[in-house]
């Protein structure tokens, strides 16, 4: 950023700026770590208790499939977000 412009790039006639960039990519980190917490928790509950909170709030349908896929999918957002972030540094 010489001279205090801003470096826009455009794509399909959407201007984003890294600034942008960077405030979707720390809500999407957000989200990934709240998912994140409740997979865990709810594996601590299954650990400990044997309650499964996903299954007694959802029952043993496709939608609790669905939820367990997107935590786990949210482990692997993580494992590259901090990748991305050793990568910088």
């Amino acid at each position: 950023m010489r001279g205090g412009k801003r470096r826009k790039e455009s794509w399909h006639n959407v201007t984003i700026t890294r600034s942008k960039i960077y405030t979707y990519m720390k809500v999407f980190d957000i989200i990934v770590t709240v998912l994140l917490i409740i997979g865990g928790l709810n594996w601590g509950l299954v650990g400990v208790f044997e309650f499964d909170l996903v299954q007694s709030i959802f029952g043993t349908g496709a939608f609790s499939k669905v939820v367990y896929a997107v935590v786990g999918l949210s482990a692997i957002c993580k494992v590259i977000l901090w990748n991305m972030d050793e990568a910088t540094e």
